[in-house]
């Protein structure tokens, strides 16, 4: 059963009523409306919060009808459905306001004679007899300044006219949205690009007949999803940012109207997700982040247990928090790597990939937090997936990279030897594994040769200065000519050559010179 969705929730209900049951020969609306700061400016140095757009006829004493505005990217705002346009008037007063309710601007915007559109002639019968109605839509891009003081807006809108013969708004919105559904989808078929759709009549059509109905069901889900698929398509191809908030707009009134356990659910969450990580990515705003993090979580609620798709969606979450902890260093986010990481560990406890996780969240949260118990939960994580990885894995020689790391970091809060000797243990398989090519080349052999040069000066053992000077000159000879990391070598191979020295010339001061005499 449909269900009323208000396109004006901080107005009356007046307005969906009217439009439901009035019959109409002819109206004017504006949809589209998107409020923001102008692109190519620069941002205000105090940036307001927007709320509402009240429009009302020019000269008009009252305050006219309120549309709530919706964030759908930092600095720009949406009114979500069509707003009427007053019989016979050519132009409206729009005034935007703020969250606190002042006013921040307000203009005269004009309204469809103004300009040229398209004509769309649709006709409906009953049983290919008698037309019930006949639909004419003309739509008009347009776009104005709006300034108060030192605030600079822009109101972009649609705006469109339609030429009724009978019919209630619902139902010729309905049948607009069917035709350009079928025909988007008869274009698909014959192999048409998404991204290209978008430039079609068809897809105007869509976003007109979504934003006319104030109904839902299954014909406005699909309506919807077919515009979250096409905006993110011909972002993916164009990159233009407009596309995506678009699409992320649609996508959340899509979820916001779907029923709690549609099948529906999970892959728009998917679709969020991915569009909300590629603004991310490209505004580096955390409030996009913010969004993904969000939508997973509600994604991994409506995910089965077990299977591939829980476990992808469990390593974007854990991947998300750790993503968010690099730009806030916040120990909650990392805390959340790690429950869910567990959370996946749990499902599949032979992965050894989430082990390696798990060693990998532990050891970052003992970075910030210097806890001794997630120093021993990374070694015991990280040894894990270490012990489960064949030794032909390419992967190996990371994991002992690690492990290495993490005895050495435990040797200087126990002042174990055993430890010092289990970190040696592990950066001299980690060089011996790691391929010359390696990026990582000079940082494995630069960590096994300090330790050996370590564990050489508390213990003055001549064979850990041998071993790291050979070390060291094996891998210079497996590297290339021009290899980027011989110039570190031999800085460290000096290094080593040095601390033998050292250690000869101070044992040199305890002889007597007597002892040399023949």
């Amino acid at each position: 059963m449909d269900k009323p969705l208000s396109p004006k929730p901080c107005g009356s209900d007046t307005w969906a009523a009217e439009m439901a049951h009035e019959e109409l020969s002819k109206k004017s609306f504006m949809i589209d409306v998107v409020v923001g700061y102008p692109e190519r400016s620069s941002p205000p140095k105090h940036p307001v919060s927007l709320a509402e757009v009240w429009v009302r006829k020019p000269d008009d004493s009252g305050q006219g009808e309120c549309f709530a505005l919706t964030e759908i990217i930092s600095g720009r705002w949406e009114v979500w459905g069509a707003i009427e346009l007053p019989s016979g008037v050519e132009e409206v007063e729009c005034v935007i306001k703020s969250k606190e309710g002042a006013v921040v601007g307000s203009s005269r915007l004009t309204g469809p004679s103004t300009g040229r559109g398209r004509d769309v002639n649709f006709t409906e019968t009953e049983g290919g007899v008698e037309p019930i109605y006949t639909l004419q839509v003309a739509d008009i891009q347009q776009s104005d300044m709006v300034t108060e003081g030192a605030l600079h807006l822009e109101v972009s809108r649609r705006v469109i006219y339609l030429l009724l013969n009978g019919g209630n708004m619902h139902d010729i919105a309905d049948h607009l949205g069917r035709s350009s559904l079928s025909i988007a989808k008869q274009r698909l078929k014959e192999g048409i690009p998404e991204q290209s759709i978008v430039d079609s009549s068809e897809y105007l059509d869509l976003r007109t007949a979504v934003q006319l109905t104030a109904k839902t069901g299954d014909l406005v889900e699909s309506m919807l999803s077919a515009l979250t698929r096409l905006e993110l398509q011909r972002f993916k191809s164009t990159g233009d940012l407009a596309d995506l908030s678009r699409s992320i707009s649609d996508a959340r009134r899509l979820v916001s109207i779907l029923p709690e356990h549609s099948t529906k659910l999970p892959t728009l969450l998917d679709s969020l997700v991915d569009a909300f990580n590629s603004r991310w990515k490209r505004l580096r705003d955390l409030a996009d982040l913010d969004a993904v993090i969000f939508f997973v979580q509600k994604a991994v609620e409506v995910t089965p247990p077990g299977g591939e798709r829980l476990l992808g969606r469990l390593a974007c979450l854990g991947n998300m928090f750790g993503a968010r902890f690099l730009e806030t260093n916040d120990v909650i986010d990392i805390s959340g790597a790690i429950s869910t990481w567990e959370r996946a560990l749990e499902h599949f406890p032979q992965n050894v990939k989430l082990q390696a996780k798990l060693g990998e969240v532990y050891r970052k949260r003992y970075r910030v937090g210097r806890s001794p118990s997630d120093l021993d939960k990374a070694l015991s994580f990280t040894s894990l997936a270490a012990d489960n990885t064949p030794e032909v894995d390419a992967n190996l020689w990371g994991l002992l990279f690690f492990i290495g790391h993490e005895f050495d970091d435990r040797s200087h809060l126990t002042n174990s030897v055993d430890d010092i000797d289990k970190s040696i243990i592990a950066f001299r398989r980690a060089a011996q594994l790691i391929p010359p090519e390696s990026e990582h080349l000079m940082d494995v052999v630069t960590a096994f040769a300090e330790a050996l040069m370590g564990r050489f000066y508390r213990t003055r053992d001549a064979s850990d200065i041998a071993e790291a000077i050979a070390t060291v000159r094996r891998v210079m000879e497996a590297c290339p000519e021009g290899h980027p990391s011989l110039p570190s070598l031999f800085k460290l191979l000096g290094s080593t050559f040095e601390a033998r020295f050292v250690s000869s010339d101070a044992s040199m001061t305890h002889c007597k010179w007597g002892e040399f005499d023949s």
